[in-house]
């Protein structure tokens, strides 16, 4: 499983800023998944799961990387953090999706109030 799969299991975010760490292979199992170049391309990762609604299950996950070792941090910096669009993107796909909902609700329940002539 990867980290988006694990993310949306645990219902938590992961933020990996150093995927060449020693042991993460075999949590992430990347067996023959994996490319030559991804050692490259992959060296940061977070992925956040999104909430709709205060639902306990995630819609789905944001997931974000990077080529720079540390880019993701768990770790709060005073200046820009990398992960705060991914948290932001996150956030905004829960309200488009709880707004779509209601809605969809809304639509539904007029309908079915509407008196037919």
């Amino acid at each position: 499983m990867g980290v988006a799969g694990i993310s949306y299991q645990r219902k938590k975010e992961l933020v990996i800023p150093n995927m060449a760490e020693p042991g993460l292979d075999v949590v992430f199992e990347p067996g023959q998944n994996t490319r030559d170049h991804d050692r490259t391309r992959y060296q940061s990762i977070i992925s956040l799961p999104i909430f709709v609604n205060g639902r306990e299950e995630p819609f789905g996950v944001v997931t974000a990387t990077n080529d720079r070792v540390g880019y993701f941090s768990s770790h709060p910096l005073p200046e820009f953090r990398h992960d705060d669009p991914v948290r932001r993107l996150a956030e905004f796909i829960g309200l488009a999706v709880g707004a779509r909902d209601a809605i969809a609700r809304a639509r539904s329940s007029a309908l079915v109030t509407i008196p037919s002539t």
